[in-house]
């Protein structure tokens, strides 16, 4: 995930040190786009098989159990945020690729 490895998700983790829970969803986002990003994400989550969205999490909480003791607070939020900003969009266009 790149987003780890381009330290992307340390935007997320001084969100969340810092804003309210529901506000951290808004990171990042114009607002005019945040509900959609939030069906879009939605929708994809649903529509995956069970198994994928097993190794989605458990790849997320692999990467996050390497982050510094600090980040320890907030996993479940922080995973919800990246994954409407970030994922949703990666795995719409994969949805769509061969198999």
């Amino acid at each position: 995930m790149g987003i780890f490895t381009g330290e992307k998700i340390n935007e997320y983790l001084v969100a969340y040190s810092i804003r309210s829970d529901f506000s951290l969803l808004s990171v990042n986002v114009n607002q005019a786009t945040n509900l959609p990003q939030i069906k879009l994400a939605y929708a994809i989550w649903l529509g995956m098989q069970a198994t994928d969205r097993h190794a989605v999490l458990a790849k997320f909480q692999c990467l996050y159990a390497t982050l510094p003791a600090g980040a320890a607070g907030g996993q479940t939020l922080t995973f919800c945020t990246v994954f409407i900003h970030e994922l949703a969009g990666i795995l719409a266009k994969a949805m769509q690729w061969p198999d």
